[in-house]
Order: C-alpha cells, then sequence, then structure tokens
C-alpha cells in the first residue's frame, strides 16, 4: 500500500456492500466494503456485519449469471493455512515490500484473527494478531509493517482499535471520549494512525495517535453535523500529516475534506447530488496533494474522482458500471500520475475491480474461481501495480488475491 492513505470513503461506501447495521444500540453506516451499496460512512469499523454474515453462513450475493471479467491474468490466492474452510481469509493491504494484511476465522477457536503474509508466502506466528479472545480485524500496512486493526470487545460489545508498531508492540487503543467505540483507518509511515471515534450521540470524530502513543482527538470541520452518523470523518493521512475525509452535516448530505496546517478546507467533486446520502467523500492524499475519493450523484449512482494540487478534478466510471440508484463506481487509490484502483457495481449489481492507467484507460477484472458475488473488495496496490482484494467463491467462501502485473 505505499506511503498514500488506503482509505476510502469514509461516508460514502466505497466499495461493494455498505449497509446500515447496528453496532450496539445504535443503528450505524456499514463500513466500506462490509455490506451495502447505500452509503454514508465509514470505511473500516462496524465489523459487526462481518462477524454476523458468518455466523449465519448466510450467501448474500446475487443469483445471477455472472461472467468474471479478465480472469486471465496473474493471480496469487491468499487462504490462510489456519482459517475455517466457511470463511478463509480476506485480504486488505500491501505494502511496497509486497508484505500483505489480511484476517480470517480460525479453525481452532472460531474467531477471527488479523494477520500478516510475508512476500515468500509465510504466515510468521509472531504477526498472527489477537486481542484477548475477542474478534480481532486488520485494516492497512504501511511500509515498515506497522498495521492497525479494531477488535469488537466481548464485554462491551463496542469496536475499538488497535494499532501494532514496528518494534512489534501490539496495542488497544482506547480515544478519551471514543464512548461509543472506534476504528483506524490509515497509518502512515511515521507511524501516525489516522482514525475516527463515536460520540454519545452516535456522531463520529477524527483522532490521530503517534507512534509512541500520544492521542489527539480533532475538532469537527465546520459543517459536520452532530446527530447520530454524522460528524467528521478522516479516512486518509500522508506522511506530512495531512488529512483526508469527509463530513455528514445536519441534512445527511457528504462534503469532502482535506485537513492541512490544522485547517479545513470542504469541497464538493463535480456532479455530487446535495440530498441525504449523496455528496462527496475523500479517502485518501498522498504527499504531493492529489485526492481520492467518491461522489454520489442526486439519483444515488457512485462516480470515483480524482483532485490534483491544483483543485482541478477528473471523475472516474468505469465503462460497464452501472447507472442505477446503488451502482457505479468507487475510486479507492490513486498513484502517481494518474494510475489507480477501485471497484464498480455493474447493473446486475455485481462488484468487480478495475485499475485506471496513466493514460486515463480503465482496466475492469476479477480473480478466478470467482462467484456471484463478484470481486467485492478492492482497496490496496503498491508501485509495481500489485493489486489486492477479496472475493467470494461459488460457495460465498472469502479468498485474498494479489493481481500480479
Amino acid at each position: 500500500m505505499s506511503n498514500t492513505t488506503k482509505s476510502t470513503f469514509a461516508f460514502v461506501l466505497l466499495g461493494s456492500t455498505l449497509t446500515l447495521l447496528p453496532m450496539g444500540a445504535m443503528a450505524r453506516p456499514n463500513l466500506i466494503h462490509q455490506g451495502s451499496r447505500h452509503s454514508l460512512l465509514l470505511r473500516f469499523g462496524e465489523h459487526r456485519a462481518e462477524r454476523e454474515a458468518f455466523s449465519l453462513h448466510k450467501q448474500d450475493a446475487k443469483p445471477a449469471a455472472h461472467r468474471p471479467v479478465h480472469p486471465g491474468a496473474d493471480y496469487t490466492i491468499i487462504d490462510h493455512p489456519d482459517g475455517d474452510p466457511a470463511y478463509r481469509t480476506r485480504v486488505f493491504g500491501i505494502n511496497e515490500d509486497g508484505v500483505v494484511s489480511g484476517q480470517y476465522v480460525s479453525k481452532d477457536d472460531g474467531t477471527f484473527h488479523a494477520f500478516l503474509r510475508m512476500p515468500d508466502g509465510s504466515y510468521p506466528a509472531d504477526l498472527d494478531i489477537h486481542i484477548g479472545n475477542n474478534d480481532t480485524f486488520v485494516g492497512l500496512l504501511n511500509d515498515k509493517n506497522e498495521v492497525f486493526g479494531s477488535y469488537i470487545d466481548n464485554d462491551t460489545g463496542l469496536e475499538q482499535p488497535w494499532v501494532r508498531t514496528k518494534d512489534g508492540a501490539v496495542t488497544p487503543i482506547a480515544v478519551p471520549d471514543g464512548t461509543g467505540g472506534g476504528f483506524g483507518q490509515f497509518i502512515n509511515n511515521k507511524g501516525v494512525l489516522a482514525g475516527d471515534y463515536f460520540d454519545d450521540n452516535g456522531a463520529f470524530h477524527c483522532f490521530t495517535r503517534t507512534r509512541e502513543g500520544s492521542i489527539t482527538e480533532l475538532p469537527d470541520a465546520e459543517n459536520a453535523g452532530a446527530g447520530p452518523d454524522q460528524g467528521s470523518q478522516c479516512i486518509g493521512i500522508n506522511n506530512k500529516g495531512d488529512l483526508a475525509g469527509g463530513i455528514v452535516d445536519s441534512n445527511d448530505n457528504a462534503t469532502g475534506f482535506v485537513r492541512q496546517d490544522g485547517s479545513y478546507e470542504e469541497f464538493q467533486a463535480p456532479g455530487a447530488g446535495m440530498g441525504p446520502g449523496q455528496g462527496t467523500t475523500a479517502a485518501e492524499i498522498d504527499d504531493k496533494g492529489w485526492v481520492v475519493g467518491q461522489v454520489i450523484d442526486a439519483n444515488g449512482v457512485m462516480h470515483g474522482f480524482i483532485r490534483d494540487p491544483f483543485k482541478n478534478y477528473t471523475i472516474v466510471d468505469a465503462p460497464d458500471a452501472g447507472t442505477s440508484p446503488g451502482q457505479g463506481t468507487v475510486a479507492v487509490e490513486h498513484r502517481e500520475a494518474g494510475w489507480g484502483i477501485g471497484e464498480y457495481i455493474d447493473s446486475n449489481d455485481v462488484s468487480h475491480g478495475y485499475y485506471r492507467k496513466n493514460n486515463g484507460k480503465i482496466v475492469e477484472f476479477d480473480p478466478p474461481g470467482v462467484g456471484d458475488a463478484g470481486t467485492y473488495f478492492v482497496i490496496s496496490s503498491n508501485k509495481a501495480h500489485r493489486i489486492v482484494g477479496a472475493f467470494r467463491d461459488e460457495n460465498a467462501v472469502r479468498h485474498g488475491f494479489i493481481r500480479n502485473p
């Protein structure tokens, strides 16, 4: 995953199926890529949905004659050797050395574990992460093999963040005002974690944590709402400490932001709808000031965007993306001069991956073995253009993959 932020749409669905699911006593928008197609927020967090989906062994894929898109490229399929056969493995991130972050359900204890996979295909025992006996989920990693994730506290039922720093220490994080829980979004190469927490009202707010353990709760952006599922959400952080994310205002409309030198710049990308569940969210910002993110238009259709340092926008639409509400294109990550990755949902509500070349050409793909759900999670790549993600096979079992260039 690199020096950019690998986050996705804090308020918008970034990927594949987001839904509104309960977290504790409150209904909160599921994070990106967890399971819904409509949106209001989050990328990491709300892993309760993942846990419940596994416990119920339900296949929520769309029945259809799904034809994989260009499956013939070179892929590495990733399944943790200790994974429960009913769940297997989900992969999230890859760094410049080819180390991969993911999670699996243990066939021994039945709970979720986070892991790092080495470039040689090994799974070192000291990189298997399990917070107590709690379900433990993973996020993205930086180029120093520092990684973050969350766990669901069995005593409180709340989702809480954790971080593993370069010295190998795994530390649960308690944000002082995070009475409703929290989660991480991205960790930069200086070991600074950006994340979000919920207050008593169910509103979300940003925090950062340094490698040394100092937590700072950031003030909200000017137009952030204070009600349930409203507020300021930080998603991406670059190596300078600049942040990207989105707010949900009091009308449940989303606005993107970048935060530099302590000041917020709020913006709407072209075509953003102004109604509830519509608008703009920024997902990542790189060290040169390029921003990538998500737009939901007035018809509920998703579009990706790339914003250059001069605030010029490029709208990203995969050729086969659907044009009905809850369909469209999700831009997850930007890299040098326009190369980027993401997902799209087609007219049959099936998800696929894509990458965008520097010349603007979009290549759509599915890994081999994909089932009717399609390629439902693509969120990270490295400078060698190795792309990681996850898919479900015809039996709804999850597998991670690396798409090799």
